[in-house]
Parts: C-alpha cells; sequence; structure tokens
C-alpha cells in the first residue's frame, strides 16, 4: 500500500492510462486494499474512479469488483435514509423554533459527492451550548434516547458518569438515537471545534449567526454552516481527531474519507473570494493550527490540489510560526502530549499509530 494507489483511486482528477495502472497496481494484495478501503470508509469511492478510469487490471478482478460495487449501493441506501432522517429532524426542531446547524455528512452526501459516493453513519448537529438542555429536552420529548448502539444490534443506555465524563475530558455529547422500521438514526452533537467547548463559545456563536441553507430533496430547505466556516470546522474536526490521543488508541485518528471531504470541498468550491474569507476568519478565530494542519496534510495526500493558486497562498498566509505540532498528540485527561516518530504519509497507512509515538 502507497499514496500513488491512494490517489488512483480517490482522486477524480487525474488522468492516468491503463499502461500506468499496470505498474501502480503490479502484485498488489487485493485483500489488503478491500480491507484499507472498507476501514477508512472509501470503497464506494474508489468503484466510481475504477469505473470511470477504466482500470482493467482492476476491473477483472470480479469479487473485488463485487464488494465495491455492494459498497456503492449500499451507500445509494443509505442516502435516501439520510435525506429522510434530515427532514424528521429539522421538523422536530423547527416546530420548537429551535436553533441548530447541520455539519459534514448532512451537507456533502447531499451537496458535494454523487449520491451513493458518501455514507454517514450518523447525522451531526452544532448547538450553541446554551442551547443544549432545551434542544436535548425536545428529542427526549420526540421518542430520542441517548446512548450506544453496540456490537450485535443492541441499544444500551447511558450512564449518567458516562454523560458527564464525554463533556468533561472531550467536550462530547453522548450520542442520541432514534428507531424507525427499517433504519437507526444516531444523532451527534457538536458543541465545540475541539474538546474545549467553552475556549471557542464566541466562534459557535459567529458560525450560527451566519448560517445559511442547503437543499434536501430540491425542495426542504435545512440549516448548514457558510462556506468558510463549514470548511473550518471539517479541518477542527479533523484536527482534533488526528491529535487526541483516545482517537488515535481507537484507531479512528486518520480515517481517510475526512481528507477526501477536505479534499472534494476544495476541489468544487475554492475560488478567490473563498480564499479571502477563509483566511480573514481563520486568523481571526485563531484556528490556523487546526485549518493548517488539515489542508496541508489533505494536499499531501491528494497532490493535485496544488495547482489551486489559492490553496497554496491560504497556506502560506495562515501557517503558524512553529510547526511542531504537526507531529504531536494531547492526552487531555492526564495533559501528556506525545510525539511521532515517523512522518505523516507513513503513519497513515499504519495500522496501529500508538506504537510509533513517545511520550515529550
Amino acid at each position: 500500500m502507497n499514496l500513488k494507489i491512494i490517489q488512483t483511486l480517490l482522486d477524480n482528477t487525474i488522468e492516468e492510462q491503463n499502461k500506468e495502472f499496470e505498474v501502480i497496481f503490479n502484485n498488489i494484495d487485493l485483500v489488503n486494499l478491500l480491507g484499507y478501503l472498507n476501514m477508512n470508509r472509501v470503497a464506494a469511492m474508489a468503484y466510481k474512479n475504477i469505473c470511470d478510469k477504466n482500470i482493467l487490471y482492476l476491473k477483472k478482478c470480479s469479487d473485488f469488483m463485487k464488494n465495491l460495487k455492494d459498497n456503492y449501493q449500499y451507500g445509494v441506501v443509505k442516502n435516501k435514509f439520510l435525506c429522510h432522517d434530515i427532514n424528521f429532524i429539522s421538523d422536530i426542531l423547527d416546530a420548537y423554533k429551535l436553533r441548530y446547524t447541520f455539519l459534514k455528512g448532512a451537507f456533502l452526501s447531499t451537496n458535494v459527492y454523487t449520491k451513493g459516493l458518501r455514507t454517514s453513519n450518523d447525522i451531526d448537529l452544532l448547538l450553541h451550548l446554551e442551547d443544549l438542555k432545551e434542544v436535548e429536552k425536545t428529542l427526549k420529548k420526540n421518542g430520542f434516547a441517548q446512548g450506544y448502539m453496540e456490537y450485535g444490534g443492541n441499544f444500551r443506555e447511558a450512564t449518567r458518569r458516562e454523560i458527564v465524563m464525554a463533556r468533561m475530558n472531550y467536550g462530547e455529547v453522548v450520542p442520541y438515537g432514534y428507531f424507525f422500521e427499517d433504519h437507526f438514526l444516531r444523532l451527534d452533537i457538536n458543541l465545540s471545534l475541539d474538546y474545549k467547548p467553552l475556549e471557542n463559545d464566541f466562534i459557535i456563536e459567529k458560525m450560527m449567526d451566519r448560517r445559511e441553507f442547503f437543499c434536501v430533496n430540491e425542495c426542504l430547505k435545512s440549516p448548514t454552516l457558510n462556506m468558510e466556516d463549514f470548511l473550518i470546522h471539517l479541518c477542527c474536526h479533523l484536527y482534533k481527531e488526528a491529535t487526541v490521543y483516545h482517537w488515535v488508541e481507537n484507531r479512528r485518528d486518520l480515517t481517510l474519507y475526512k481528507f477526501v471531504d477536505i479534499f472534494m470541498y476544495l476541489n468544487k468550491f475554492i475560488n478567490k473570494d473563498l480564499e479571502i474569507k477563509l483566511e480573514e476568519s481563520i486568523n481571526k478565530f485563531g484556528v490556523n493550527k487546526e485549518c493548517y494542519y488539515a489542508i496541508y496534510n489533505t494536499m499531501k495526500i491528494f497532490t493535485s490540489l496544488k495547482k489551486h493558486d489559492e490553496i497554496n497562498r491560504l497556506l502560506k498566509n495562515i501557517m503558524p510560526e512553529n510547526l511542531d505540532f504537526m507531529d504531536q498528540v494531547i492526552r487531555p485527561e492526564t495533559g501528556d502530549v506525545y510525539e511521532y516518530t515517523i512522518d505523516f504519509e507513513q503513519r497513515l497507512l499504519k495500522n496501529n499509530r500508538l506504537l510509533y509515538l513517545r511520550k515529550m
């Protein structure tokens, strides 16, 4: 496994010839590749690009292609459920005139990706801390329960301790769930850009004040962040999970789809106007580290982004003076800081990255 394989399968802006494919995929372990694509939630994306690029070397592997196709078809079904669930949540919260905004997959899956290429295991909402109590009260009144879906399909309600510890240590709200006859809806509530909700309260307030609306099913409009704030949130969310110890421990820190989200968003929307607004907001909010980390490393994976002068200028203008944070991980509950002993490209392809961390 190497970055060239990832770029070929996931970057639809690169045009290669079949002779190149034979070199790129020569002696590739298809079982390992299939596992990597599935674990990183990019199998459907790979399927479409293999078909669009007509990569004969892989298309002739019928079992491999069938698994990827199954992922794509499953994604199409999930997308229908997602649109239904967005409408369901909007109807409930709008009825009580509550303030909220959808994040990540709700917008990306319906407005950036081709349907079926991005699946969401949950729906993310952003709330201001002062609105949390009323939103939680409304959700419970309408049949939502707070807890976890465990292996085997059993839902376990969260304990009071779990709810408190999630807020104290990671700035997170234990997710809510709702059962329909044909599927389960998991709802994640976000209160901050990182694991310290009280420290960026003014940022959330500003983002909520300048929300925009996006179309779902070409009729209903639901709230999301404006263009620059949406990307800033994606970057901050990626940075939090990539640099917090328990995400590394759970092997969910550098899941590839998070970088694909930023790649797809930039490829679709970046222009001079967005560049200016991003630079202004990033500097104003003081999230230079988070955005530099996410965009710079996304460009390391998807080198085709280098063709955009707007991205190159943006990185130059938001770059922090000290870049030590690019290789560091923090453990919030103890305050311990760890440092990687291998570079980003190497650790992206590793399964257990804890092995490459040393305590500072």
